[in-house]
């Protein structure tokens, strides 16, 4: 862990100041690598990670009493469930309505779509007090992506430094096409110290007494015990 910490703090420095700056800025604080974590279970699991962005959007949307644009949005990026080309013999492309796709969602807006003062649309808010409680949202949205973004580049440079080049690439693999990837090991806290077991022993004084009940029952190990 130290040394993916020394190389990744100096690819972060050695593009300070050039067309790259900010280029390995990682944020590995803890809510967002136990944010992330928990999206990567979702994924390990067999859900897309555009469903699970969507839920935590949705729920936020609920909460900040925007549902009204729920809806909307799952139209404007439905997460397809069949990823078939309509030039498939028989093919049909079948769209799950239930949720939003966050990462297609995000994805437009890294595109320059969803720009806070322009029209968005059918269904959804123009400029205003909603557009800009949305646009928190979506800015809460992309650092949820840039989460994960961030554990992966950090666990690839990891089993890398361990010369485990086979893991690294499958971690590169999941991140850059939004699959499963392997359990990331660098959040993992080493833990040191010396095992130590304690036993109690209770001490008694002589054999105890034989209550006046038991005189009848047999002095087999079980009854001596």
């Amino acid at each position: 862990q130290a040394a993916t910490a020394a190389v990744l703090r100096s690819g972060y420095l050695s593009h300070q100041g050039g067309p790259e700056d900010g280029l390995l800025a990682l944020d590995l604080s803890s809510d967002r690598v136990r944010l992330a974590r928990y999206l990567l279970d979702g994924v390990a699991q067999g859900q897309p990670l555009g469903a699970l962005l969507g839920y935590q959007l949705e729920q936020a949307m609920h909460d900040a009493a925007l549902d009204a644009y729920i809806q909307p949005l799952r139209d404007k990026f439905p997460v397809a469930a069949g990823k078939l080309t309509p030039t498939d013999p028989g093919a049909e492309i079948a769209g799950a309505s239930n949720v939003t796709d966050g990462l297609a969602l995000d994805q437009a807006r890294q595109a320059g779509a969803l720009a806070t003062g322009t029209d968005w649309g059918t269904g959804l808010p123009g400029p205003g007090a909603d557009q800009d409680k949305l646009a928190g949202l979506f800015a809460a949205l992309d650092d949820m992506v840039d989460a994960v973004s961030d554990l992966g580049v950090a666990e690839t440079v990891y089993q890398t430094m361990r010369g485990n080049p086979d893991r690294a690439a499958g971690t590169l693999n999941g991140i850059s096409q939004a699959q499963q990837m392997p359990e990331p090991q660098i959040a993992d806290t080493p833990r040191g110290g010396t095992d130590q077991t304690h036993r109690v022993a209770a001490l008694l004084a002589g054999p105890p007494a034989r209550p006046a009940a038991w005189a009848s029952v047999p002095a087999t190990p079980r009854a001596l015990a």
